[in-house]
Order: C-alpha cells, then structure tokens, then sequence
C-alpha cells in the first residue's frame, strides 16, 4: 500500500508554495494529477495534500485563449497537447507564473515558466 504523497513525490520543490496557499490549480491539472496516482490510498492522500490550493474554474475567455494558442502554434508548425493549451490560456489570461516538468510549455511565448525538477 503506497502512501506516496506531494511530500516525497517530485512536486516536492513546490510544497512550500502549496502549505503558502500560493498555488493555483486548474481542473485539467487537478485530473491529471490524480489520474497519476497508483492506488486508491495514493488517490486519497493526493486529494488531502492538494485541498490548500486554489481551483481555478475554466471560462469561456479561457477556452478562447487555449484556442489562439494552438491556433498560433499550428501556423508555426508546432503542436501541444490540448490540455496543456489549456493549461498555458490559464497561465496567461490570469498573468501566472507556471510550474511544471513539460516542456511542451516551452512552445508557449510570452509567459513566465519554471521547469521543475526532481528533488534530490
């Protein structure tokens, strides 16, 4: 039975923020990082450690920007998955800073991005 939780995970880094009440998430984040999970003890111990953070809901403006996103990228040539548009039209509509390990995000001009790495 694993109780693996963002303590010991490589979200590590960023926990303080977490404990802070500095992180935002949006819905396609908080699935995806649920869907990471390996058991169901896993699962519950994620939902607990991510209750400080805030839900961002998805709106219409939002879906519009995911839209230019990849609609931008296509004409470039380029291509990212559609969640992570998502994810980059949130970052961008609310002026957020984004943390993640995906490099996709890269792709995405004009916004500030952290890449995460393991915890040592």
């Amino acid at each position: 039975m694993s109780t693996r939780s963002i303590h010991t995970s490589n979200a590590y880094p960023v926990y303080g923020c977490i404990e802070a009440g500095q992180v935002l998430v949006v819905g396609v984040v908080y699935t995806e990082l649920l869907r990471g999970t390996r058991s169901e003890d896993e699962f519950q111990t994620l939902i607990r450690d991510l209750a400080p953070v805030w839900f961002k809901e998805t709106t219409k403006e939002v879906w519009e920007r995911a839209a230019e996103i990849l609609v931008e990228l296509q004409k470039r040539g380029s291509v990212i998955p559609f969640a992570d548009a998502v994810i980059a039209a949130h970052a961008l509509k609310g002026e957020h800073a984004l943390f993640s390990a995906d490099a996709h995000f890269r792709r995405v001009p004009v916004f500030t991005f952290m890449r995460l790495r393991p915890h040592d």
